[in-house]
């Protein structure tokens, strides 16, 4: 992780232990349902859209679908092709402190790498778990509620079930915290409330 992220992600929830601490009666966000997106992501090159429904005032369960498409590792080095990860996603969210939560998303999906030094593509089933920790905001909009979430994400795999060896040399010489395939990012998510 560079040091300008880590930088980032500690900024964020500084800020967003200031502002709940200056509104003590800052209740747990209050719709059952919404809508939620990533700011961050696209700069990653991966995109995603969950749906989450509020099933207790502390926990929301969410479904949802996600894209990514990437040349390169997370921390820079280089793929010797493309890389594409289409896989729906479940989670679940519980609410700790206010509207501090923690969330575990799981991601079963079908990625596909295209190995430009063999000329070859190939289709593999991964199983990513992500953990997220973050604070949501929200404001009203006239009928509308609208949130936002700074968060920070420890994301990794479980499974790579046909994962080719060059890409996986890439991760393995360039691990995160000894774990290839291991991130930590941060995030923040935007979304409506209703």
């Amino acid at each position: 992780m560079s040091r300008a992220s880590l930088v980032f992600a500690c900024v964020l929830f500084v800020a967003a232990a200031h502002l709940a601490a200056a509104d003590p009666a800052q209740p747990v966000p209050s719709g059952k349902n919404a809508f939620e997106t990533g700011l961050v992501d696209p700069f990653l090159s991966s995109y995603f859209l969950r749906y989450l429904l509020r099933v207790s005032p502390q926990d929301e369960l969410s479904i949802g679908f996600s894209y990514t498409g990437r040349t390169n590792a997370l921390f820079g080095a280089a793929y010797p092709g493309s890389f594409q990860f289409f896989a729906p996603s479940l989670g679940y969210r519980r609410y700790f402190w206010r509207a501090m939560y923690a969330e575990y998303v799981l991601f079963p999906g079908l990625a596909i790498y295209n190995d430009a030094g063999a000329a070859a593509s190939y289709s593999s089933f991964e199983l990513w778990n992500e953990f997220h920790v973050g604070y949501r905001f929200e404001m009203q909009v006239g009928r509308i509620w609208l949130t936002i979430s700074p968060e920070v994400i420890a994301a990794f795999p479980d499974i790579r079930s046909n994962e080719p060896r060059s890409f996986r040399t890439v991760d393995e010489a360039s691990p995160a915290f000894g774990w290839p395939g291991f991130s930590i990012l941060p995030n923040i998510l935007v979304g409506i409330a209703f």
